[in-house]
């Protein structure tokens, strides 16, 4: 038997325009400073891309952290 995360999972998705928005009736919009700070905090997260259902959570948590990132 595994012992599981006992954190929840957040899933958020992407929309065609690259904007991220939480799952339910509401569907509010995460801000990137609100994504990278749930990053930070340690949570559970899954980001799946809105049309297509594949996860795209690296490629988001990449493009935040880049964005972070002082210019040269």
């Amino acid at each position: 038997m595994r012992g599981g995360d006992p954190r929840p999972l957040r899933v958020l998705l992407r929309t065609r325009d690259g904007r991220l928005r939480k799952t339910g009736a509401h569907g509010e919009i995460v801000c990137p400073e609100e994504f990278r700070a749930l990053l930070q905090a340690g949570e559970r997260l899954r980001v799946r891309h809105e049309s297509t259902g594949a996860d795209c959570t690296l490629d988001t948590a990449a493009q935040v952290s880049a964005a972070c990132l002082p210019a040269p």
